[in-house]
Order: structure tokens, then sequence, then C-alpha cells
């Protein structure tokens, strides 16, 4: 299938522009990629036999139950790769010049992709065998999204098996994975950590929506919130724990849940999701201490479990609506 030369600004879809985030890239061209050993498989950065291709920019982060790694190509001529892999994986297209790369089961089986966009999905379970290639690419980049197959010192979560029962699923395209795909792509690209509960919850509900989207896997939903005892005791954990990174695991795990059923639990029970509450009471924290003119914004953020002063700022602004000096200055009037 030939699809226009689009960069990383745009690409059309049904007439609409759907914009993709310029890249900022963590590993350049050339640059020793990092390295894997003793580490879980659906940690490691996957980077397949490439025949014909250029690896030429990288940017990954993990989470406490899934990895992120974006990969930005260079392709002379056509390429083939063998996309075999120890975990669950989901890949998404998002950028492409010249024909859409296929995904298939078997080198010889060629799958047909979705009409109408650039932004080809693909799902396989672990150890799945998986090919992809395309006799006309010349630029493509990607998300690769890897599951865990269970969290180090948690017993494994019903959602680590969920992606095991997923049935694989080629060249498809689902708008609600390709949103939650961006804001995987934005966290890889940005400086510093990424929040573990936020990683966890976006992890979680990528994995609810492929159960979703498979008609083999049951569509019953446990529904209710938490009781008063369950709420009390992981709210005073999150609080006692401010300037800690939380997992999703962890929270969900102290009353014996899957991550998934805990984060929909908890939501009912509070209005918010576990990772805005806790950045809400971090915040608060935050304004106890730009109180004291003698502690500066970078040492809040520091204490209320910011991974620096501008992540700070960006949440301060877009919860409260302003930015710390400009609280600060506004209390000293």
């Amino acid at each position: 299938m030939k699809t226009p030369q689009v960069g990383l600004g745009g690409s059309k879809k049904g007439g609409t522009t759907a914009q993709v985030r310029p890249l900022n890239w963590r590993v350049e061209s050339g640059a020793p990629l990092p390295v894997n050993t003793g580490v879980p498989a659906w940690k490691r950065l996957f980077v397949p036999g490439y025949q014909g291709v250029e690896l030429r920019r990288v940017a990954m982060k993990t989470w406490s139950s899934i990895s992120a790694h974006v990969k930005e190509m260079g392709i002379q001529g056509p390429f083939h790769a063998d996309l075999e892999h120890e975990a669950a994986r989901l890949t998404v297209m998002l950028d492409v010049i010249g024909d859409i790369p296929d995904a298939r089961p078997s080198p010889s089986r060629r799958t047909s992709p979705v009409e109408n966009t650039i932004h080809q999905m693909n799902y396989a379970p672990a150890s799945m065998p998986m090919w992809a290639g395309s006799e006309r690419t010349t630029y493509l980049s990607h998300i690769s999204l890897t599951f865990s197959n269970g969290v180090k010192h948690i017993a494994v979560d019903e959602d680590d098996l969920i992606a095991q029962r997923i049935q694989p699923q080629f060249m498809f395209f689902d708008e609600a994975i390709l949103q939650l795909a961006r804001l995987f792509c934005a966290e890889c690209c940005a400086e510093g950590p990424s929040d573990l509960l936020y990683g966890d919850g976006l992890g979680t509900a990528l994995l609810a929506r492929l159960a979703w989207l498979d008609k083999s896997t049951p569509k019953t939903l446990k529904r209710g919130g938490l009781s008063t005892r369950q709420l009390r005791l992981v709210t005073a954990y999150m609080q006692d724990r401010l300037a800690s990174q939380i997992s999703l695991a962890e929270l969900a795990g102290m009353i014996g849940m899957s991550r998934s059923y805990f984060g929909r639990a908890f939501r009912t029970s509070t209005g918010e999701s576990p990772h805005r509450w806790l950045m809400i009471k971090r915040l608060g924290k935050a304004c106890e201490y730009l109180l004291n003119p003698q502690i500066t914004i970078a040492e809040i953020a520091q204490l209320t479990g910011f991974s620096h002063q501008a992540h700070l700022t960006r949440v301060f602004r877009q919860i409260l609506g302003t930015t710390p000096n400009a609280w600060r200055r506004f209390r000293d009037d």
C-alpha cells in the first residue's frame, strides 16, 4: 500500500490531521545501545536482526509492568526482519515514507494493511513467530510496547496473564490504542524519569483495550469501589511516600487485587486515578514548602517526588492553573 510522504509533524486519517509530537531521542545514531544483560526480556531494548535497515535513533523507558521503545529507521531497498520476542508485544507505526511494511505470522503469508491510515498495529503474545518486511519503504518510526510476565517480589497479576491470553492480531487499527501509544511516546522522549504510577496506569489501560478488542476474551468487568479499610490503607501508604516512586502493582498487591481492578475501584471511591490522586497530594505538600522562601523550587521538586523542577512546574500548571513561582509570589504579596 503506497502512502503519502509525511514527516513526524502529522499524518492523515479520515480527512483530519493526526499530530505526532517531535521526538527528543535518548540514543542517537552511532551511540552504544543500552546493555541488556541481567534484566527481564520485557525490559530489554529489542533490536531484531534487520536486513537493509539503519537504526538511526532510539528512545526507551520502562515502568513496573511495561516498557516502551520508540525507534526511527532509514531503509535502503527491501528489508526483512524476524520479530519473535520472549515477551508479549504491541507495535504501533508512528510514521512512514513509502510502502507500509506488513507484519505476518510466517515469512510467506502476507497480511494486508488497514486502509486510510499509516498507524498499523500488531500484537503478538510471547514467543510467537512474527516477521515484517517491505519492498519500497525508505523511512519509518514506530513504538514497541512490551508487557511483563509478572512483577518482581509480587505474585503474578491477572493482568499479566491477560497479555498471554489475547489472540495475535496483525495489521489492525484502533484510535484509543493510538492515543495511548502517543502518550507513551511523549513519556519516552521527555527528559528525566517517568512517574511509575502514570506509566503503569497507561499500561493497564492499554491491556484493557486490547482485551476488549479481542473476541476471545470475556468482557465481564468487576464493579464497585474499595472498602473503607482498603482505601484508608492505600491512601495512607501513598501519603507516607510522597517523595518516592510507587507502582500500581505495589498498591494493588497490598489488598490482593489486579492492577486493572484496583485502578477502577480506586477511581470509583475517590473520583481520581491513583496517579492523579498522588499528584494532587504532592502538590499540596509542595505548596506547604513554597511558603518557606528558604527552600528553592528545585529542592521542593525533589522533596515531593517530582523528577525535576520542570516536571513540578508542568504538573502544577496542569492541576492548579499557575506556576510554583507565581503561586509563591502571590502568597508573598
